[in-house]
């Protein structure tokens, strides 16, 4: 489990990687992209979410907005959120990964779990072969995986208590924010205030989002293609590779960089995502392998009993 922990960390990374890729390379030279440091990328991330600085109105409304927001993010909040996950929604996971089983041994073996047959013992007989601190060593992840949770969502709560006071500040008069303000400052509102996030992690609400999953992948799986009905009747686009040699000059022009600079980027950008999308099928067929395998478990435990 702390493993896909990690690998879902990577995936994560990888995304974004993607996403600044393309923005980071073009404004590097060819002989400094294989150079460039990850800072760079995510720094290429950070130009693309920049945010029009406050007014001077605004200005002055943000101290009353950081007073507001630290009673509705008080510190530990988001850790705390995060331990409510665990608790609520991930613990019985999480206490499963400790269970050793067939798919344990596939997974220490770094082969597929299908069409594995073994015993309980057998299972147990191969993990102390091939780990003989399997059992302890699952335990401490089990044990590690909250706080290191909780640490992740503790380092996002100084920057989401920033860009709240700052929203607050823009989307709300003086009058507002002092209700507001008047509001949590009440029993019924200090309450609210730290009920309301570990409410939104709640196994109720991730129900709902689970029984609305069904219907948003309709959704998107129709999504490709009434836009291109909606756009069929507009001319084709072309790629930089179709453009004629004066139409690539031109663009070069315009863009500030070279004919050359812009193929490399675009070249970059497609190898992180080939890259991005193979780490994608293969974490994909590792789930699906894996729930076929725990379903042909269950079924054979079905007719052995």
């Amino acid at each position: 489990m702390l493993d896909k922990f990690i690998r879902g960390g990577a995936m994560l990374r990888r995304s974004a990687l993607m996403l600044g890729a393309g923005l980071a390379l073009v404004s590097q030279p060819a002989a400094a992209q294989d150079e460039m440091a990850d800072e760079d990328i995510f720094g290429a991330l950070s130009a693309m979410m920049e945010t029009e600085p406050l007014t001077a109105e605004q200005q002055e409304r943000l101290p009353l907005a950081e007073t507001i927001v630290a009673k509705i993010v008080p510190d530990g909040t988001m850790a705390e959120m995060g331990a409510g996950i665990f608790d609520g929604i991930l613990g019985s996971l999480i206490g499963g990964s400790t269970e050793p089983t067939v798919s344990s041994v596939a997974e220490e073996l770094g082969i597929e779990s299908y069409g594995i047959e073994m015993s309980d013992l057998e299972v147990k007989e191969a993990l102390a072969i091939l780990d003989p601190a399997w059992q302890q060593r699952k335990n401490v992840e089990a044990e590690l995986m909250p706080k290191m949770f909780a640490e992740v969502m503790g380092a996002m709560e100084p920057g989401m208590r920033k860009a709240m006071a700052e929203l607050y500040a823009i989307n709300f008069t003086e009058q507002e924010l002092r209700d507001i303000d008047a509001f949590f400052s009440t029993e019924s509102g200090t309450n609210f205030a730290r009920k309301s996030y570990s409410m939104a992690t709640d196994p109720r609400i991730v129900a709902a989002s689970m029984e609305a999953l069904p219907a948003i992948m309709a959704s998107a799986m129709t999504m490709e293609q009434q836009m291109a009905e909606a756009t069929a009747d507009l001319p084709a686009k072309r790629s930089f590779a179709e453009l004629g040699k004066k139409e690539r000059m031109r663009i070069a022009e315009l863009t500030g960089y070279s004919v050359e600079e812009i193929e490399a980027s675009i070249e970059a950008t497609a190898a992180v995502e080939e890259t991005w999308e193979d780490a994608y099928a293969e974490d994909a067929a590792e789930a699906a392998a894996d729930a076929v395998a725990e379903a042909a478990e269950a079924a054979a435990e079905d007719v052995a009993e």
